[in-house]
């Protein structure tokens, strides 16, 4: 999987290898999407986690998924049920905004019950930050319908990314063009992680009128002798953050193992085995959604601090930079530029853009 346009037959494949069942239609631009959720649990303990939600016997989902229209609706219906309430439970500040998604999908399906709702956009990173989020969200996944409908062809797809960041995001009109080169759905994710950005680190800003960029700063500067995997980068900005919740000054210089064990893990393995950070960060083990839960647990013990909504998003954003890094520097590049186009156009919301003051996050490389 190139970065370049999928096809529909591509995607439709992406949507069959996760959910393990042939024949899905997938929704139009979310090829992207539904690759970098993939990454989120190792296999056994995703199809743990969806034989549960399901509704179906681990021999039922070892096999695929009902082929029977009702059965096979109903299994997704659980799904949905699933999905509702462990976010509910995980991201209690999300509930409206992810009640708003589900009753989309709802509607979708019950007009069109042959055809994918078209509302993945919105349930996942459309419920992680404010308004215009959302708001990009919503017209993405209608850009989805659209082309399932037939309005909007494959080929009038990059093309319809920028028209949604001009009428929902008030980006300027000409800002920036059409990337007919790039796959459509990995720019909208770009997008998407872009605004994610200016809602994450909004608050963190001590000048209402300054924004900087964390997401930047998971991206390998091009050109750099000794480049870092995502995971690397990610779990020093994860060490930065549980230094400053512990009002610590940060240090001048990025950490160690030990360091990082202590502030994320409470310390090196009892066993005496080889660190876990050790092998997040020569990529040898992938960091999943639950060690991240055991870090934002450790660090709120810690600190008294609740860093869930910070950590869970950088992770999202991680797991997309990772599915990129499986093609190259080259493809980092290409995927970095656009994404810091995508930045500087939505920093129109009475905020300009600036380097966070600190000496430790020059130490990142990222790109400019």
């Amino acid at each position: 999987m190139a970065l370049g346009p999928l096809t529909a037959e591509q995607e439709d494949a992406i949507w069959a290898q996760t959910w393990r069942v042939e024949g899905l239609m997938a929704q139009p631009l979310t090829g992207w999407l539904l690759h970098s959720i993939g990454l989120w649990a190792d296999r056994r303990a995703y199809s743990e986690r969806l034989v549960k939600a399901l509704g179906v016997t681990s021999k039922t989902w070892e096999v695929g998924l009902p082929r029977r229209f009702r059965k096979r609706q109903q299994v997704f219906e659980n799904l949905a049920s699933y999905i509702h309430q462990s976010q509910s439970e995980m991201m209690p500040e999300c509930a409206e905004r992810r009640a708003r998604a589900m009753e989309r999908g709802a509607r979708a399906l019950a007009d069109y019950p042959t055809l994918p709702p078209c509302n993945l956009f919105h349930l996942t990173l459309g419920i992680a930050g404010g308004g215009r989020l959302e708001a990009l969200a919503v017209a993405l996944d209608n850009v989805s319908t659209a082309t399932v409908h037939g309005v909007v062809q494959r080929n009038e797809l990059p093309a319809a990314v920028v028209k949604v960041a001009e009428n929902a995001a008030s980006v300027l009109p000409q800002m920036l063009q059409p990337q007919p080169d790039l796959d459509p759905g990995l720019d909208a994710l770009l997008l998407l992680m872009a605004q994610m950005d200016h809602d994450l680190t909004a608050p963190m800003m001590a000048n209402e009128g300054k924004i900087g960029s964390l997401i930047r700063l998971l991206i390998d500067a091009p050109g750099e002798p000794k480049r870092k995997r995502v995971q690397h980068r990610l779990l020093d900005i994860y060490y930065a953050l549980a230094f400053a919740a512990a009002g610590r000054e940060l240090p001048e210089r990025l950490p160690t193992v030990r360091e990082l064990e202590d502030a994320l893990l409470g310390g090196p393995p009892e066993s005496g085995g080889q660190s876990l950070v050790v092998r997040w960060r020569n990529g040898t083990k992938a960091l999943r959604e639950e060690d991240v839960q055991s870090m934002i647990a450790h660090v709120g013990q810690a600190t008294g601090k609740d860093l869930s909504w910070t950590f869970r998003r950088l992770y999202a954003a991680a797991q997309v930079w990772g599915r990129i890094e499986e093609h190259g520097a080259g493809a980092v590049g290409i995927a970095g530029r656009r994404y810091i186009q995508w930045w500087n156009a939505l920093c129109n919301q009475g905020r300009a853009s600036t380097m966070w003051v600190q000496p430790y996050w020059s130490l990142f490389s990222a790109p400019a």
